[in-house]
């Protein structure tokens, strides 16, 4: 999981940098990881039990020594598991299965927009923010305005195109409104982040 992770992060910089051949190439190196990781989740996260006295996972015997956890692995079920297991809950060491579906997906969504030619808007600045700016750039009103463009390049990304207003509400600190008394209006704001809109 860290490997694929590490590989989605790297496709991410090269994709906010429109260099789509070295984004592709990190995102297919990290859906291989994640295949991998799903082909092992699959191993254990085979079919349920039908004992409700057996930990769904390996089988061993649940009785008073060994007190069940639940784990949600997505919206249809959960699995009843002994403490050892367990390592798979939200709280435990490793993702969910429904968590890695999840970040596979992004990076198979990523895959697929770079080979169609459909990835949003351009990034036109040579020049985006560089982080001696970005050190002193927060206006009197209190914003981080770096940080307030870092996270809308980032919905841009995940939407590939001029976010909604509802889509800044939800997916960042700010929201809306901020963007618009910030920079007025969210395509001053992708500007201001180097986007050609």
């Amino acid at each position: 999981m860290t490997t694929a992770r590490e590989h989605t992060e790297t496709g991410n910089a090269a994709f906010q940098a429109s260099e789509y051949e070295a984004a592709l190439e990190a995102y297919e190196e990290a859906n291989e990881y994640y295949d991998e990781v799903e082909t092992l989740y699959g191993q254990f996260f085979g079919e349920l039990a039908a004992d409700p006295d057996r930990c769904d996972v390996c089988g061993c015997m649940l009785d008073d020594d060994l007190v069940p956890w639940e784990i949600e692995i997505d919206s249809e079920g959960s699995l009843q598991v002994c403490p050892s297991c367990a390592q798979f809950g939200p709280d435990g060491t490793l993702p969910a299965p429904d968590e890695v579906r999840v970040e596979r997906r992004y990076v198979e969504e990523d895959i697929e927009s770079i080979r169609s030619g459909d990835v949003g808007l351009s990034w036109a600045s040579n020049n985006p923010i560089s982080s001696n700016e970005a050190d002193t750039q927060s206006t009197g009103s209190g914003r981080d305005t770096r940080q307030m463009l870092i996270q809308l390049v980032g919905v841009v990304q995940q939407v590939g195109r001029v976010p909604t207003a509802a889509e800044l509400d939800t997916d960042t600190d700010f929201g809306c409104l901020e963007y618009e008394d910030e920079f007025g209006g969210i395509e001053e704001a992708l500007r201001e982040a180097g986007f050609d809109v």
